[in-house]
């Protein structure tokens, strides 16, 4: 590959500091918190991104390439006008988010881009730190725009993050939960999914979140819980069977890597650590929440459309409609939709929700966000509630919370190769045990679905402005099941 006289005498110098640093150490290497970076070690972090930021994208230790790593656009789309440099193609767009790999994977390249980090700054004592938001949510001054001069670091997001008056709403959802698939299923989506949503900027979106420096403060973040989950003990294990043996391709600073999931075990296998956190805070009560909201909630009366067959195509277990109901917008108004447009539906959707052969769904047609939405602050939280007349007396006593509504979610759903998504006009959220067990005892209620936008936090106070602003569109939603064996 071509290398500019910049480029090699930065990396000339950074391989020479590098190779004179010794043996591997005894003890892992501590990631710490970024707050906790020490003016040095700072210096270092900075000199490292602006060392990469100035290699051409062709050269595998480029923030441009590393980016890739994880997504960008086709050759030739506006974001990315040329080509895939050649040689470059296997290793670009190889990120996992709701696949069984995304913990692993991710672990894999925050290690290489360390690794990388560490070299091109010349510091090679220099780890890799995390932003903890679940201790302090507001962004760190470290990425945050300067009053005056420029840093690296800072990136364009939401404005109320990046001057510090805000911060996020998220929470450590899923660590009580002992296999990993399930706490993966909570984890990514709150916090890893809403805090790129709230972000904003290009966090938001799969072939870009990558070119915010603080995608790998947020990712490392993220890496710490699965650790965190991990060492509760209680029969929490990592998978077995072909999960261990399953491989990604890297580039580093030694060239091709092929590592392997079961090599991402645990951060001491891979030769560092985290610095001990206080117990993590349990997420906010569901059914307050809820109560809170009684005499702001907007009933919508749903227009059925008729069921629509299955679509033709390759796969082997599509999803059949029970009830489609007519799509509208969501606002800043906490929106209340039943289950289904009719007796009939209910009792076929509740029905269903009792066959353990069966997935059940909640299916939005051509979901797409608005600009606003993807300026970051905002996010949808869906709950299943068993009467809706219940929520308008404030005497709800039951609710399932389900995958919700963010950008950066939609941007996966999106994003090529996510098929279990649906594809880009299709966004799926399958319910889980807890809420096919209360649609099962609901048939003869008013069971509904509640919306509730949530924002940040500012000032102590969740952010409930721009009630009128609508964030997400789409054309219809569905009550769909499929068969679970025929996907085996």
């Amino acid at each position: 590959m071509f290398m500019t006289r910049r480029e090699f005498s930065v990396l000339t110098a950074s391989t020479t500091a590098f190779l004179l640093s010794g043996c591997k150490p005894a003890k892992p290497r501590l990631r710490k918190e970024v707050n906790a970076l020490s003016s040095t070690e700072l210096a270092s972090y900075r000199a490292g991104v602006d060392a990469m930021q100035h290699l051409a994208r062709d050269n595998a230790l480029s923030w441009d390439y590393q980016r890739a790593v994880h997504s960008i656009p086709p050759g030739g789309s506006a974001d990315n006008p040329l080509a895939d440099p050649a040689g470059t193609a296997s290793f670009w767009r190889k990120c996992h988010h709701h696949t069984d790999h995304f913990f692993d994977w991710h672990r894999w390249e925050l290690f290489y881009y360390e690794e990388i980090l560490r070299q091109v700054c010349g510091d090679p004592k220099f780890n890799l730190p995390y932003w903890d938001y679940f201790t302090d949510a507001h962004l760190p001054v470290a990425f945050r725009p300067p009053t005056s001069g420029t840093n690296v670091l800072a990136h364009a997001r939401n404005s109320a993050l990046n001057d510090g008056t805000g911060e996020l709403n998220v929470a450590p959802t899923g660590m009580s939960t002992t296999s990993l698939p399930s706490f993966q299923s909570y984890f990514e989506y709150n916090p890893h999914d809403i805090t790129h949503g709230q972000v904003g900027g290009d966090m938001v979106s799969v072939p870009t979140a990558a070119l915010d420096p603080v995608f790998y403060a947020h990712h490392c973040n993220v890496d710490r819980g699965w650790d965190v989950w991990l060492k509760q003990g209680g029969g929490r294990v990592n998978p077995t069977g072909s999960w261990p043996t399953t491989s990604f391709d890297f580039q580093s600073v030694s060239g091709p890597k092929t590592p392997t999931a079961g090599g991402a075990d645990t951060p001491e296998k891979m030769g560092y650590t985290y610095t001990p956190s206080p117990p993590y805070k349990l997420p906010p009560d569901v059914l307050d929440l809820l109560r809170k909201l009684a005499q702001r909630y907007r009933y919508r009366i749903p227009k059925p459309i008729p069921p629509i067959p299955p679509e033709p195509g390759p796969d082997p277990a599509p999803w059949r409609s029970l009830a489609v109901v007519e799509g509208f917008e969501l606002d800043g108004v906490p929106t209340v939709l039943p289950v289904a447009p009719s007796p009939d539906a209910l009792k076929s959707f509740s029905d269903a929700s009792r066959q353990k052969d069966l997935e059940v769904a909640l299916t939005f047609t051509n979901l797409r966000a608005t600009e606003f939405a993807r300026q970051g602050g905002y996010f949808y939280q869906i709950f299943l509630v068993p009467s809706a007349r219940a929520l308008s007396d404030a005497k709800v006593e039951q609710a399932a919370e389900l995958r919700g509504i963010n950008a950066f979610s939609l941007s996966v759903a999106a994003h090529e190769g996510h098929a279990e998504h649906g594809g880009p006009s299709r966004y799926v959220i399958t319910l889980d045990a807890q809420a096919r067990e209360l649609l099962a005892r609901a048939a003869s209620a008013d069971p509904a679905f509640v919306f509730v936008r949530r924002g940040l936090i500012i000032k102590g106070q969740e952010d409930e402005s721009n009630a009128d602003k609508v964030l997400f569109i789409f054309d219809d939603v569905r009550l769909e099941v499929r068969s679970s064996n025929a996907r085996k």
